[in-house]
């Protein structure tokens, strides 16, 4: 999965991936 992380809001790209993965 390509997706870039931005230094700001980690935490909501990461939710945002698991929510997608799952």
């Amino acid at each position: 999965t390509t997706a870039v992380i931005p230094s700001m809001g980690l935490m909501q790209w990461f939710g945002g991936f698991v929510l997608a993965e799952l």
